[in-house]
Order: C-alpha cells, then sequence, then structure tokens
C-alpha cells in the first residue's frame, strides 16, 4: 500500500476488506462443517452401539427359528409348508421395505452394488481400504452371482448366491427373494449371520453409493 499511488489506495482498501470478510466467511463455513462432522461421528458410534446391542438377539432370533423349523418337521409339518410360511413371512418384509424413504431407494439403486465384468480379484481391488458392510454383486466363475463384502474390521468375504426355484437366496430352503434387489434389500435390515456366524454385517453400503460409478455407462449385469 505505501507503493501505491494515493489514487489507487482507496480501490487497495476496499480489496483488501472484501478479501477480509471473504476470508472470516470461509473459517466459520469451515467450523461449521466441523461441528457437522463431529455431530456425524457421534451419530455413527450411537449406531455401531446400538447394532452390536442387537447382534446377540439376532443371533437367539436365528437359532430360535431353525428350532421351530426343526420341531415343526418332527412333529408331522411338510418342508414345502414350512417354506410358503417363510415365503409369506419374506414377502410381507418385502412390502415393509417398499415404504422405505427415498433416500434409501438411490441408496439401494442395483447400480450401486451390481457391478458387471468383476471377478473375485477385481472384487476385492474396490473394496479395499473400505468401511465394514461396503459391498458389492457380481458374476462368480460358476456363472452365479456372488457377493462380496468387507467385514470384521477390513475382512473381505465372498459368498455365493444361489437361484432357485422361488428365487435368490444363500442356500435352500432361503432362496425365497423374487429379484436380487430385494435380496439385497432383506439383508440391509439383517445381519448376515444369519447366512454365516462370521459375517457380523448387514449390507451397510452399497460400493457406488456415495461414488460415481466408472462402469455405469456400460450398463450392469442383466437380472435373469
Amino acid at each position: 500500500q505505501d507503493r501505491a499511488f494515493p489514487h489507487e489506495k482507496p480501490r487497495l482498501m476496499e480489496n483488501y476488506e472484501i478479501l477480509k470478510r471473504r476470508l472470516t466467511t470461509l473459517q466459520e463455513q469451515q467450523d461449521q462443517l466441523a461441528r457437522e462432522l463431529r455431530e456425524v461421528n457421534a451419530r455413527n458410534r450411537q449406531l455401531d452401539r446400538d447394532m452390536n446391542s442387537l447382534k446377540p438377539e439376532i443371533i437367539h432370533l436365528y437359532k430360535q427359528r431353525e428350532q421351530y423349523q426343526t420341531w415343526l418337521l418332527s412333529h408331522g409339518m411338510l418342508p414345502d409348508h414350512i417354506h410358503e410360511i417363510l415365503v409369506r413371512t419374506c414377502q410381507q418384509q418385502h412390502q415393509d421395505y417398499g415404504r422405505t424413504d427415498n433416500g434409501d431407494a438411490v441408496k439401494y439403486s442395483q447400480a450401486n452394488w451390481l457391478i458387471p465384468q468383476c471377478d473375485r480379484n477385481r472384487a476385492v481391488q474396490l473394496l479395499e481400504n473400505k468401511p465394514d458392510g461396503t459391498f458389492l454383486i457380481r458374476e462368480s466363475s460358476s456363472g452365479q452371482y456372488a457377493l462380496s463384502i468387507v467385514h470384521s474390521n477390513g475382512d473381505i468375504g465372498h459368498c455365493l448366491i444361489h437361484r432357485g426355484e422361488d428365487g435368490y437366496g444363500f442356500a435352500e430352503p432361503f432362496n425365497i427373494y423374487p429379484t436380487l434387489h430385494d435380496f439385497v434389500l432383506h439383508y440391509a435390515y439383517n445381519s448376515l449371520e444369519e447366512h454365516n456366524e462370521g459375517l457380523r454385517t448387514t449390507l451397510l453400503f452399497p460400493l457406488y453409493a456415495n461414488q460415481p460409478n466408472p462402469q455405469s455407462e456400460s450398463g450392469y449385469i442383466p437380472l435373469g
């Protein structure tokens, strides 16, 4: 400013004040973002605690269901009848899931988790360093679909998804989800411990739910 011509000093001072105001605004926005981030982290920690508190109940309910099924079989109920009961229950759950908000509908859209031309090694690369519960579904080498998911503090697991006469699932008689989307919605709200005790997570984060899918333009695996 000392080197400026007298007629330039007012304009320089005006610009200086503008920059000061902008800097103050940026600092306030940064502080606001920091507060919001702390709140989000606190909510996430509470959600983790809530989920962990539900795990024993989920395991207990699963074992209880198995006991009821065994008891029904031992008392003469046909496996097909038990299967029909499970299908009706599942269909009711699907109706409940259908009432989820638009945020969940977008989050669990097929393009976010169904990855074309993706083998096991590629799945591991895509899921590395992702949080527990991050998942994708791909075609397996056997021609079936496979679930790849991060669990247990960074481990990556793989499970075949079978397609039976009544739908998709991990094994009979539980292949009862009419589409892969129905399958994903079920395990978005129910722990994979139902299938494998080592997978103590739900399908929390579709791989591309919070980032662009670089393969979206090429289309995804058609659901047959």
